[in-house]
């Protein structure tokens, strides 16, 4: 709408009045237009960010997680790799020993390890 020509319906004036009094109308019904499109105002966003996402309490203990691999993979390959050790957790991330290698990975994309205490997983 905002740039392009505006076409009004004919039937909108009527077919009696004269064609000085019906440019008259015409541009009366512009001006009203462009007046309350004017003060129209934007709704604005919303933002989603500020709202703090579910961490479950247990994974913020682990000492191992899982990591979500790369999605492009074959259809029954595992989605998770892992477990690796967890060196250091912040609010949205946490750094992991993977390889041998420190890296640092989204909480989003980790998963619990849940291995009994006897049970050490292969590093």
């Amino acid at each position: 709408m905002y740039g392009t020509t505006l076409k009004l319906p004919v039937e909108t004036f009527r077919a009696t009045e004269s064609k000085i009094e019906r440019q008259k109308a015409e541009a009366e019904f512009v001006k009203k237009l462009k007046s309350t499109m004017r003060k129209l105002k934007p709704v604005e966003a919303t933002n989603h960010a500020k709202e703090r996402s579910y961490v479950n309490a247990y994974f913020l203990e682990v000492p191992f997680v899982f990591v979500r691999g790369d999605p492009a993979k074959t259809p029954l390959s595992p989605l998770y790799e892992g477990p690796f050790k967890v060196l250091h957790r912040e609010e949205k991330y946490f750094k992991i020993d993977k390889n041998g290698k420190e890296d640092q990975e989204s909480q989003i994309y980790g998963e619990h390890s849940y291995c009994k205490p006897s049970i050490r997983p292969i590093l």
